[in-house]
């Protein structure tokens, strides 16, 4: 992408919390910024527990917007379980107590019909389809961007992070917008349970990508969602090595 240009004022929409699914729309703002200041034009983007398929849809409808706006093009992804919430297989960990298997089965067909052809949906179990689907699909040109996590599960969150583990840092953006559903809303959500913890063990194990919340819009009314965006820093990439001079990623997260 030659020169970035938000033709329709997308930003200004989505500081105004404008567009629908305002969390998603503020994450893939943030990374289409980014990846214009590196000279990407196009995006990977994802939706990890996809149910009845709401969120995948809002997720495309988003991306259309921003692509007539700038130009960027994106690659959709959802995933999700074939049979529901998969088999919670970690006692506590997995909030036996707010979730229970077979629970958020839908028909995948009927959400694959609603979909763009940019977009796909990929069932089975996350710990079976997203190792084959990193070692045939991640590439340079079109890099992880936005990440939306709504699997509940600590156990499948850790699949999930099986995303973020492959070599080449620049599958990735230098700092990766993660949005994750279920981390303080409800009454037992908590650090030693959940999304929340597998987010902490991945912290404690990996050296160079490191998730943290990212302090978002203190200078706009309150919102549930502002404390559910994180930032993969992926230290290991050539921009925060100092390795792109030319590339400066000065982007004031706190009046996009």
């Amino acid at each position: 992408m030659s020169k970035f240009k938000d033709s329709d004022n997308v930003g200004e929409l989505v500081f105004k919390d404008e567009i629908g699914r305002p969390p998603y729309a503020f994450g893939l703002w943030l990374a289409t910024l980014q990846a214009s200041r590196l000279g990407i034009s196009s995006l990977k983007v994802f939706e990890f527990g996809v149910a009845s398929g709401v969120g995948l849809i809002n997720l495309c409808e988003i991306c259309e917007i921003m692509t007539k706006s700038t130009g960027m093009k994106y690659e959709i992804y959802g995933f999700d379980s074939s049979i529901g919430m998969p088999i919670l297989s970690e006692g506590y960990k997995d909030n036996p107590e707010l979730w229970h298997q077979g629970q958020f089965l839908f028909d995948h067909e009927k959400i694959r019909a609603q979909l763009p052809s940019n977009a796909q949906l990929i069932s089975g179990d996350i710990s079976d389809t997203l190792t084959e689907f990193c070692e045939n699909n991640l590439t340079v040109e079109s890099p992880v961007g936005f990440v939306a996590v709504d699997v509940d599960l600590y156990s499948s969150t850790l699949s999930v992070f099986e995303l973020f583990k492959r070599s080449n840092p620049e599958f990735y953006l230098p700092v990766t917008i993660l949005y994750f559903d279920d981390i303080n809303d409800l009454l037992t959500n908590n650090a030693w349970c959940g999304e929340m913890l597998a987010i902490k063990e991945w912290n404690e194990a990996q050296a160079m990508r490191k998730m943290e919340e990212m302090r978002v819009r203190q200078n706009h009314s309150p919102a549930g969602w502002h404390d559910h965006i994180y930032g993969l820093h992926v230290f290991d990439h050539p921009v925060r090595n100092g390795k792109r001079p030319g590339v400066c990623l000065d982007i004031n997260i706190t009046s996009i």
